[in-house]
């Protein structure tokens, strides 16, 4: 859905008036307008989220087969090196024979000498290089091992198995993100600067309102179709729903500090 689509949809329901409703009550004036607008594509982003479609998802996900199919390429890797060590002149002449056939050298019948253990040498390197950790696989400093929806995580997500909700956390805290920098008076100077809003992987402002409220009246009426129907009916409760945003947010400093904002995963990627 595009976002024009998406908007039209939203001003027309009963939720996104009621959100619209509690964000204009804040009386924020300056270029509230911008405000809005910056909040709404945040909410399309989070509603069009699809881990299926996320690159970093999907990058993590062949992470995880490889590792999984690894030790039977090792299996498979020793019961070939056995049959070398066990029938080495076979090996060699097929191995000679299918050397040959690649380099198009026509086969003389001169009877291979040492070329089995040429591909055991080979094999070996292969085996050895399969159990050392690979690139980007659960190693190194790589976006897709740090990067979730539209949160950028200071340790690697993949070694975790708790599975977090990308959409619902990633709006939470991009909205509160914004709420807090617009009514610390941040982002008025940076738009008087015509600065970036945000710089890339920055950190929740301390200052600022986090208008938690409003908050969870938005993510209620974006994730609708996400969301269970505790949790839509929860956020939509003037008590329970700025506690829940709080909560959440609270628990997503205090158990990863240094987390940060970047944009979300653009829709159709791979």
């Amino acid at each position: 859905m595009t976002y024009e689509g998406w908007l039209q949809q939203f001003d027309r329901s009963r939720d996104g008036k009621k959100t619209l409703d509690s964000l204009h009550a804040l009386g924020i004036d300056h270029d509230s307008k911008t405000l809005e607008r910056l909040i709404l594509s945040q909410c399309y982003w989070a509603s069009q989220y699809d881990e299926r479609t996320d690159r970093n998802a999907q990058a993590r996900a062949r992470d995880k087969a490889i590792l999984t199919e690894i030790p039977a390429q090792i299996e498979a890797i020793q019961t070939l090196r056995a049959f070398i060590k066990k029938y080495p002149t076979a090996a060699a002449w097929a191995f000679t024979k299918a050397f040959l056939d690649l380099k198009d050298i026509q086969y003389h019948g001169v009877e291979p000498r040492g070329t089995h253990l040429i591909l055991d040498d080979i094999l070996g390197a292969f085996q050895k290089g399969l159990e050392t950790p690979l690139p980007g696989i659960r190693a190194g400093p790589w976006v897709h091992r740090t990067q979730l929806g539209c949160l950028m995580y200071p340790n690697a997500i993949d070694l975790r198995s708790a599975k977090a909700d990308a959409a619902v956390n990633g709006l939470m805290f991009a909205l509160e993100f914004q709420f807090r920098k617009w009514t610390s008076g941040a982002a008025a100077d940076s738009l008087a600067a015509r600065a970036p809003f945000y710089i890339s992987g920055e950190t929740m402002p301390r200052d600022g309102r986090p208008c938690s409220k409003q908050v969870a009246l938005f993510v209620r009426a974006a994730l609708k179709e996400k969301i269970k129907p505790d949790l839509y009916s929860d956020l939509g409760n003037d008590t329970k729903g700025p506690l829940i945003v709080a909560d959440k947010i609270k628990k997503l400093l205090l158990n990863h500090p240094g987390i940060g904002l970047v944009s979300w995963p653009k829709l159709g990627e791979s």
